[in-house]
């Protein structure tokens, strides 16, 4: 799952350890020389970054009362009206077995 710096700088208490790569990977107008990174392979730990990935979600599922579309526009963070338009109208209906499977507690 792709992580932003934003939710481990701002939420670590949701950040598994491995998580993250160990290094960043700036975008190419932020950094044109350090821009080559963000084609790496992820290196860091699969399962700690998927359950960070659904700590994230979790935390903004219950802050938003369940309201998918405002977990979508605040997980993006920008342009928040538009991107939650485009992953809820495409995606309501696995994103809502996927939240309905964690709000279970169990595996399907």
């Amino acid at each position: 799952m792709q992580l932003t710096a934003w939710w481990r700088d701002n939420h670590p208490e949701l950040i598994l350890a491995g998580a993250y790569d160990p290094f960043t990977r700036p975008s190419c107008e932020q950094n044109p020389k350090g821009c080559w990174r963000r084609n790496l392979s992820f290196t860091g730990d699969p399962f700690a970054n998927i359950v960070t990935g659904g700590n994230i979600l979790q935390y903004l599922y219950d802050k938003d009362n369940g309201n998918l579309r405002a977990v979508a526009g605040e997980y993006h963070g920008f342009d928040k009206a538009n991107y939650a338009d485009q992953v809820i109208g495409q995606y309501y209906g696995k994103s809502k077995q996927f939240f309905d499977c964690i709000m279970s507690g169990k595996t399907p």
